[in-house]
């Protein structure tokens, strides 16, 4: 749920590339779980706030100067 979840937000950030990521795609079943993203609901705005502030308090210090 995790996965599908992250995979989700990314989809919905204008921000957040294919190019920005370092993620591998490890099988065809990786790349059909990423592509069926596109047929869930999209996320509420509480839901982007807190994964935002997730990563903004966990993350970012760790990947962010990367991108």
């Amino acid at each position: 749920m995790a996965r599908r979840f992250g995979a989700r937000y990314a989809s919905e950030c204008n921000s957040i590339s294919i190019s920005d990521s370092d993620t591998i795609v490890t099988s065809p079943d990786h790349v059909r779980s990423n592509a069926a993203v596109s047929d869930l609901e999209p996320l509420s705005n509480r839901a982007h706030g807190a994964a935002r502030g997730v990563y903004e308090e966990y993350v970012a210090e760790h990947v962010h100067h990367r991108w």
